[in-house]
Formats: structure tokens, C-alpha cells, sequence
């Protein structure tokens, strides 16, 4: 009886997920990313319902050149401490610890001259914008600047090292902390009460990241160094340069996507438009997003055979499918009560809508196999995969300019289609590379 008793709970729930911990690491961020992601829409929905469709609009915009600015100092420094932590952790922690001290402060120090630089510069930038009422709102998100390369890179070695618990905890307070924020502030000070609030809710997370990753370490025996951190940091930023210019091509045409719009008479009001549109997109594409988080430290790990790799990959796009696929067309089947939940002025148009249920489609199949090629250091073909969206996108969205925020949404798709095209000829190339012995299985 004892025996039938312990074979039962090994073939159950709990020996599955010992056998395959990718399922539980997949709860714990998706489970995470659902709460947060609940709270992160419902300050949206309270930006719009504050601060109208202009308003919204341009919170987009100023959040967008933000992120462009501050991905063109980041260096890569994500992906590298992803893919290298994963690796290194458990076979050398001296270097690791050298990794992420060297990483860390690297990451502070620019956050710090770029988040400085834009709070001087405020005026002249929103001008630059062609928002010059709104240089207040630019000046504060220099704090964006300030706290999200740190909070990003703390996030890429927490989930290097599994931590996809804490992460769960970690998004879901500073999230509400940014709602709470976010209520407060937006009422009283407009976009710049809305992106201080969207600050706090940064701030929030670098400080619980940093928490955690230092007992991560601390459990494994990992010191965080500067001394001897230059020469690694070299090294590391040699697999990074391209993922980096990746980043940048992609924030950037992100950026003139919707600078191209909000140069028409009524730019921002449709900027205000897409963005409720593209806040569902970012809803639907939080799934494929953290199962290729999952993904990438297990593809990356040494001594997987190619059929392991192949079959992760596929289930993880069939998964990515089905998930977005179906909550895509239930957000069709109601549009105007989605779109109304930002206000009566969001409603009557789903054209948008329509053209983001499409680009998540496409980010549901990319994620996975842009996984797999990092894993590879395959990053060339990121990299051009990341142009070809640039050039679709800033294309269409220029070409239909005057469809105002289906015009944009349908160059993000554009973009997107673009990355996947490239991102799969890419992996059939490797499959064939491999099939003639002309690439090794962890290249």
C-alpha cells in the first residue's frame, strides 16, 4: 500500500512538475505577470479616463522616447547577463560575481548621466517632440531613464538564476505601488503626475530586484566584484554589441512610428487611440514574452541534444498560439466594450485593435524561435530581423499616416510579420547547418 501510495504522488502533478520544472517556472512568471499586468492596465485605464485621448497619447509618446533614449546606452547588457548568469552561475560564481557587480554599476552609472542629461534639457527636448507644454512631463521622465537599465538588467539575473518566484512577488507590489502612485498624481499634475507614477512603480522594482538577487547570491556563495569586471565585461559585450543594436533599432522606429503620427493635426488624439489599442497588445504578448524568459536560460544550458531543443521550442509555439489566438478573439468578438473601458471617446473604431490582435500572433511564433537563436549566439540574425521591422514599420506607418491610429497599428504589424520572416529563415538555415554536420549543437 505504502509503495502504490508513493508511485501515485511521483506520476502525479508533483513528478511532473520534478521531471519538467519548466512548467512550474512557467506558473510562477506567468502567474505573476497576469497580476501585475492587471494592475499595469488598470493605471492605463486611469491615465485615459484622467487625461483624455491626447492626453494618453502623449504619455505614450514621452514614455517611447524614454525607453529609445535609454536603450542607446543599455549595451546589450540584458541579454548578456540572461544568456552569460545562466551559464556561469553554477560552474564559476567568482566570475559571475565579477558579471554582475561590473554589470550593475555600469548600468547605474549611464541611468544616472542619461536621467541628469534629460532633466536639464527638458525644454529644448519637448520641443523636439512637438510637445512643448509638456516640458515638465519630459523633465520627470528622466527618472525613467535614472532607474530602468538597473531594474532591467537586476530582472535578466533574477530570472538567470530561476527566481521566477520572486519575480512573481517582486512585479505584482511594485505594480500596485505604481497604480496607487499613478491615482494620486496623474489628478493632480497631468502626464507628468502620470509618468512619475509610472517612475515609482521603476523605482519600486529596482529596489525588490535588487533585494532578491542579492540573496540569490548570497545562497550560492556569489560575491558581487568591480575589481577585475572591465576585462569580463569586454568579453561578454562582444556577444552583446549586436543584440544591443538590435534594441536600439527597435526602440528607435518604435519612437518614429508614432512621431510620424503625431505630426498630423490630430496626432495625438490618434496617438491616444493606438495606445489603448497596443495596451491590449501588450496584455497578449506578456505570455509568449515570459515562456521565452523561461526558455532561454534552459535552451541555454551545455548538453542539450538537438531533438530536446527542437521539441521545447515547437510546444513553446504551439502554447504561445493557442493562448493568444483565443484570448485575441474574444477581444474581437467585444470590441467596443474593451476599448470602451478608456473611456466613450475610445470607442468605434477597432481597426487598431484588429491590426495588434495580429502583431501578438506574430510575437506568439517569433519569441520562442528568437530564444532558440540567442541560446546559439545566433545574434546576427536578430539583429537583421530587428531591421527588417524598422523598415516595415516606419514604412506602413508613413504609407498610412492618415488612417491616424490604425495606420500605426498596421505598421507594428508590419514590423512584426518582417521579424518573423527573418527569425524563421534564420533558424532554417541552422536546421540545415546542423543536418550537414557544418554546425555543432550548441554553436
Amino acid at each position: 500500500m505504502s509503495n502504490s501510495a508513493e508511485t501515485t504522488r511521483a506520476t502525479g502533478w508533483r513528478g511532473l512538475l520534478a521531471r519538467f520544472p519548466m512548467i512550474g517556472h512557467a506558473g510562477w512568471s506567468l502567474g505573476g505577470v497576469a497580476s501585475g499586468r492587471l494592475l499595469d492596465f488598470c493605471a492605463a485605464v486611469l491615465v485615459a479616463r484622467i487625461l483624455g485621448k491626447e492626453g494618453l497619447g502623449a504619455y505614450g509618446l514621452i514614455q517611447t522616447f524614454a525607453l529609445m533614449v535609454q536603450s542607446l546606452a543599455a549595451l546589450g547588457l540584458n541579454h548578456a547577463v540572461l544568456r552569460f548568469v545562466a551559464r556561469w552561475k553554477d560552474r564559476d560564481p567568482d566570475r559571475t560575481g565579477r558579471l554582475l557587480g561590473g554589470g550593475l554599476l555600469l548600468a547605474g552609472t549611464i541611468g544616472l548621466v542619461l536621467g541628469g542629461v534629460l532633466a536639464a534639457v527638458g525644454g529644448p527636448t519637448a520641443h523636439a517632440l512637438g510637445v512643448p507644454q509638456l516640458d515638465g512631463a519630459v523633465r520627470v521622465s528622466g527618472l525613467l531613464l535614472l532607474i530602468a537599465g538597473l531594474k532591467e538588467a537586476a530582472l535578466s539575473a533574477v530570472t538567470a538564476f530561476q527566481g521566477f518566484r520572486a519575480v512573481t512577488v517582486t512585479n505584482v507590489l511594485s505594480s500596485a505601488i505604481g497604480l496607487a502612485a499613478t491615482a494620486a498624481l496623474a489628478p493632480l499634475f497631468g502626464v507628468a503626475g502620470a509618468i512619475a507614477g509610472l517612475a515609482a512603480q521603476y523605482g519600486a522594482q529596482l529596489v525588490l530586484r535588487a533585494a532578491v538577487l542579492l540573496r540569490l547570491c548570497r545562497a550560492r556563495g556569489i560575491k558581487l566584484r568591480i575589481q577585475g569586471s572591465a576585462v569580463l565585461l569586454r568579453e561578454v559585450f562582444r556577444f552583446a554589441a549586436l543584440t544591443h543594436a538590435a534594441t536600439i533599432v527597435m526602440q528607435s522606429s518604435q519612437w518614429g512610428c508614432r512621431r510620424v503620427v503625431a505630426a498630423t493635426p490630430v496626432g495625438l488624439a490618434e496617438l491616444g487611440l493606438f495606445g489603448a489599442a497596443f495596451r491590449w497588445f501588450a496584455v497578449l504578448v506578456e505570455f509568449p514574452v515570459q515562456v521565452g524568459r523561461v526558455l532561454l536560460p534552459w535552451l541555454s544550458q551545455e548538453g542539450l541534444d538537438r531533438a530536446a531543443v527542437a521539441r521545447t521550442v515547437t510546444v513553446g509555439i504551439a502554447v504561445n498560439l493557442v493562448v493568444v489566438g483565443a484570448a485575441g478573439g474574444l477581444l474581437l468578438c467585444f470590441p467596443d466594450l474593451v476599448l470602451g473601458l478608456f473611456g466613450d471617446a475610445f470607442v468605434g473604431d477597432a481597426r487598431a485593435l484588429r491590426w495588434c490582435v495580429v502583431a501578438a500572433l506574430f510575437v506568439s511564433v517569433y519569441s520562442p524561435l528568437a530564444q532558440f537563436l540567442l541560446s546559439v549566439a545566433w545574434v546576427g540574425w536578430l539583429f537583421w530581423a530587428h531591421v527588417a521591422f524598422a523598415v516595415a514599420a516606419l514604412g506602413v506607418t508613413s504609407w498610412a499616416v492618415s488612417d491616424g491610429a490604425a495606420g500605426i497599428a498596421s505598421g507594428v504589424a508590419a514590423g512584426y510579420g518582417s521579424m518573423l520572416l527573418v527569425t524563421t529563415a534564420a533558424v532554417v538555415v541552422r536546421r540545415i547547418r546542423a543536418a550537414s554536420g557544418s554546425a555543432s549543437p550548441r554553436e
